[in-house]
């Protein structure tokens, strides 16, 4: 019993782990790595009034679309609503 709880003992102050790097340190130095890479190259935007005219009608028939949905989920609601009565 003494000769495990010295083993142990010993086990405990020794760790096989004292080789490897401490992962906080790695994380912190890939943390700092990825914080100060160049930005990626994006070559800059051309667009013309008429681009802008397409995007802008895009816009509204997104936005309507979006509004029907949400009076579906409405009506959807108060039909819950009035089953759950």
């Amino acid at each position: 019993m003494a000769s495990q709880a010295s083993q142990l003992n010993n086990m405990s102050q020794a760790s096989d782990y004292d080789d490897y790097p401490d992962h906080r340190a790695v994380a912190k130095e890939q943390d700092h790595h990825d914080r100060f890479q160049p930005a990626p190259y994006v070559a800059p935007i051309q667009m013309d009034i008429e681009d802008v005219h397409v995007e802008e009608e895009e816009i509204r028939a997104l936005e309507r679309k979006k509004r029907a949905l949400e009076e579906r989920v409405t009506g959807m609601e108060k039909d819950i609503g009035g089953l759950m009565r």
